[in-house]
């Protein structure tokens, strides 16, 4: 009763808002839009696995607040464990080692490469020259965004209120500090 009562109508970031400010992952599925990196651009072994994608819906509160991004998170973990069962079931047996070499040599040219994340979209921009060394890597971080979107969130509220707020974004300040 106490959660619902300091997250329900708490936070409010609706759909349009959250991908004003690039918004991704759990907080942009709270907010109603149902996208997912692993089933709608599908990488690795996504395609063999079955998961849901929680996407809120707003029975306790409003789409896009903080009881919904709580929500999503924990039928997330649900669903992370579904997925970690399937993989340790396919694992074949054997030696799972393998060989990398210690320094990697780049080909030239420029890559963009994003993966879904427990907080949203975590992508790399590298551009090389060739050698063993990238001449440009710029990595987008989903905390950094999904703070930016505070400043939305947050007008008109209580201060009170702020703490429930960034605690449903769940962000890393490692991700944020820049």
């Amino acid at each position: 009763k106490i959660f619902v009562e300091r997250t329900a109508h708490v936070g409010i970031l609706d759909a349009d808002t959250a991908i004003a400010w690039g918004v991704t992952g759990p907080a942009l599925r709270a907010a109603g839009i149902n996208w997912d990196l692993r089933r709608d651009e599908p990488y690795g072994i996504y395609p063999k696995l079955k998961f849901e994608v929680p996407v809120g819906i707003g029975s306790k509160g409003e789409l896009g607040d903080c009881w919904n991004r709580h929500m999503v998170r924990v039928r997330e973990m649900r669903e992370s464990v579904r997925i970690c069962r399937q993989v340790l079931e396919g694992l074949p047996d054997g030696e799972w080692w393998g060989k990398v070499p210690k320094i990697l040599k780049l080909p030239a040219g420029e890559v963009y490469v994003r993966t879904e994340n427990p907080r949203g979209e975590l992508g790399f921009h590298l551009i090389s020259k060739g050698g063993k060394e990238p001449w440009r890597l710029k990595c987008r971080a989903p905390s950094f965004h999904n703070i930016a979107a505070l400043q939305a969130m947050a007008t008109g509220s209580m201060i009170a209120d702020i703490i429930a707020m960034v605690g449903s974004l769940d962000i890393v300040l490692g991700e944020v500090d820049r």
